[in-house]
């Protein structure tokens, strides 16, 4: 009977995504609403991996976050691609999170870390890289580093922390003005 209740957990929160991907790809006119797919998705995402971490047992974890992921990248890959945009950097989903002991925290938060192993790879070898750059004097081509970074995997506050050092040096504050511009303007 336990294994039952599980089991319509899991089915909830895999109907959460479904619902998510439905509501995202219909054109329905929301008034006062005028966000981009893909951040109401990636959002969206954020919100179901808070809920699950309570809702599904341990043994789920694993399991679950592997199929967001395919999820994703298969039949949403149209919205999941994320824009580097300003507004990507507001932080914290702060309403309607429920609480779990710390031992369930930390079981999701390492299957969260095993799940994105590869992402976090990824980012080692980009820092590795900057910092090469940027040590060798080479501005234009970290600043081109990071653009790549932030096409591939979308905009991060550390990113944008580097780019701005980054056409400083490059261009002086007239440059570096520029640039906060240009993400403001994409808010």
């Amino acid at each position: 009977m336990v294994k039952n209740l599980k089991s319509k957990a899991l089915n909830k929160q895999k109907n959460k995504l479904r619902g998510l991907i439905a509501k995202v790809r219909s054109n329905a006119f929301q008034k006062g609403f005028n966000l981009d797919p893909s951040y109401v998705y990636c959002r969206g995402v954020k919100e179901i991996y808070l809920d699950s971490r309570t809702k599904l047992s341990p043994h789920e974890f694993e399991y679950f976050l592997n199929w967001v992921d395919e999820q994703s990248r298969t039949v949403a890959s149209d919205i999941y691609v994320s824009k580097p945009r300003y507004a990507d950097l507001v932080g914290v989903i702060s309403s309607g999170i429920s609480r779990c002991d710390l031992e369930t925290e930390l079981l999701w938060v390492t299957h969260i870390l095993m799940n994105q192993s590869h992402k976090i790879n990824e980012f080692i070898k980009f820092n590795k890289e900057l910092e090469e750059l940027i040590l060798s004097e080479k501005i234009k081509g970290a600043i081109s580093l990071i653009e790549q970074f932030d096409k591939k995997h979308g905009t991060s506050l550390y990113t944008h922390e580097n780019r701005i050092a980054l056409e400083s040096l490059d261009g002086g504050l007239e440059k570096q003005k520029s640039y906060v511009a240009e993400v403001r303007s994409k808010n």
